[in-house]
């Protein structure tokens, strides 16, 4: 992997370069990874250059993805949870990885950020960590949230369901009504949201809405006009329960409202890790995602096509 010092929106950045990919990575604040495309492919990542959008006082979605902590009784809109976001960025350089780590929040007293290298695909595998420095030793408890804005261009959505190794394969997901100023729109059930044998597929169109989705295979998919994007994690399994209260889930997908303004809006492909009890002042709490390019936008009908790419993927 090459690592030259980049601009992303004015903003110092790394520009890290993979055999078949090429990521941005905002160092001045976040960090954000601002930038995600195939070499010769379109950008994947939403972004909105000077934040102008979706905006909570002085933080903004801005672009790419992000690392937002998750909490326990539906905190996750807090001002904890983007506080640090603006600061800037500490980078440093071990081994095959980059690191680049956010500002210490002055309350909560953690530090986030990600971990980086080129992974056997030709693409990358982006650890999110949080690390707990309080000077006082008083514990933290939470999980990483790892979310992926996208450009809603020809987008949708996908998460494997089930388990085909269990003898008690099931689907589990959660669509969530309401939260905070947000909504599911009744359009956004009806028209955006697609079932098939083995997922469930999101097609944004300009509706708002959120479905969580219980995946023990790990896996979504970005698909457009020309690749497929994977986000592959371990999967959701028994002990990491209670991600959030009610429910066992480890990926979400959420449409922002852009009715036929597309340039105004984003969709986010979202994966949770699990959550840590008591994450004691010193301890470090990690998520894997590996990321994959392809240059074949999988039909949502192949299943095992994307199953044994995603398995490929975590090989690595």
């Amino acid at each position: 992997m090459k690592v030259n010092k980049a601009t992303f929106d004015d903003l110092e950045a790394l520009e890290l370069l993979a055999a078949k990919a090429r990521m941005i990575v905002v160092t001045q604040m976040g960090p954000r990874i601002g930038s995600l495309m195939r070499l010769g492919g379109q950008e994947i990542m939403f972004q909105d250059l000077g934040m102008k959008l979706f905006r909570l006082g002085q933080w903004g979605v801005g672009y790419g993805t992000r690392l937002w902590p998750f909490r326990d009784i539906w905190a996750d809109e807090a001002q904890e949870v983007y506080r640090p976001d603006n600061d800037v960025c500490a980078v440093e350089e071990k081994g095959d990885w980059i690191r680049i780590t956010g500002a210490v929040d002055p309350v909560s007293q953690i530090e986030r950020g990600f971990a980086i290298r080129e992974n056997a695909a030709g693409c990358f595998n982006v650890v999110s960590f949080i690390t707990n420095r309080s000077k006082e030793r008083f514990p933290w408890s939470g999980g990483c949230w790892d979310i992926t804005a996208v450009r809603p261009h020809d987008c949708s959505i996908g998460v494997l369901l089930g388990d085909p190794k269990s003898n008690w394969d099931s689907e589990m997901y959660r669509i969530v009504r309401r939260w905070s100023s947000h909504q599911t729109e009744p359009e956004w059930r009806r028209q955006q949201l697609k079932f098939y044998d083995d997922l469930v597929v999101v097609e944004p169109h300009g509706f708002e809405g959120k479905i969580m989705v219980q995946s023990p295979q790990g896996v979504i998919v970005v698909r457009t006009a020309d690749t497929s994007f994977f986000k592959v994690t371990d999967g959701w399994k028994p002990e990491s329960a209670g991600l959030y209260p009610g429910g066992v889930y480890n990926t979400a997908v959420y449409t922002s409202p852009f009715r036929n303004e597309p340039d105004k809006g984003f969709a986010e492909a979202e994966t949770m890790g699990a959550k840590h009890l008591m994450l004691e002042a010193g301890q470090t709490l990690e998520h894997l995602v590996r990321y994959g390019l392809t240059d074949k936008p999988f039909p949502w009908e192949d299943a095992e096509g994307l199953r044994l790419f995603a398995n490929q993927l975590k090989e690595d």
